[in-house]
């Protein structure tokens, strides 16, 4: 995904993604990261790991088939309520091929 994939950014993540060429009906997969590189504590990176994964909970009924996509943690996003991080993953769907 990172080589071949396109990225876009938002002050709390930045979103990877790329069509699968083998398996395009297959459902969309989802990656999460927060390295140490964010955070040396890895309750802050799991907390991180626990925002992003719900913003796209909230939002999973409206993907297409057939994506992988990776969502990387940014700094910004230690002191971000779900709420805008929500609202940030929200305004990104508008940009993405497979929402």
């Amino acid at each position: 995904v990172k080589n071949m994939g396109k990225m876009l950014n938002t002050p709390y993540f930045t979103l990877l993604y790329h069509r699968r060429r083998t398996h395009p009906n297959s459902y969309t997969r989802f990656g999460f990261i927060a390295s140490k590189k964010f955070d040396k504590q890895a309750v802050r990176r799991n907390r991180a790991r626990r925002l992003l994964r719900e913003a796209v909970r909230y939002h999973l009924s409206k993907f297409k088939n057939g994506y992988d996509v990776v969502l990387i943690a940014r700094h910004q996003i230690k002191h971000a309520t779900f709420q805008e991080v929500n609202s940030a993953f929200n305004k990104i769907l508008s940009k993405v091929p497979f929402a």
